[in-house]
């Protein structure tokens, strides 16, 4: 049980840190191609919503922005 425990808690940093790796390619890449933002929706719009966020739409929100 502590390994699964373990597993789990190192599964959810690796999550934690592919988010914060997409939020800082958003970053860069919005300020510079400014053109095609109008068409894609805000990331902290798509924060807002009531949805809780896992690690697997987390993964598919940053596949989504390729």
């Amino acid at each position: 049980m502590i390994e699964l425990s373990l597993a789990v808690t190192e599964l959810k940093r690796c999550g934690e840190a592919l988010f914060g790796i997409s939020e800082s390619l958003t970053d860069l890449f919005s300020t510079h191609d400014d053109t095609d933002s109008a068409d894609q929706p805000n990331a902290e719009a798509l924060m807002q919503e009531d949805k809780p966020i896992t690690f697997e739409t987390g993964v598919y929100s940053y596949i989504a922005g390729f």
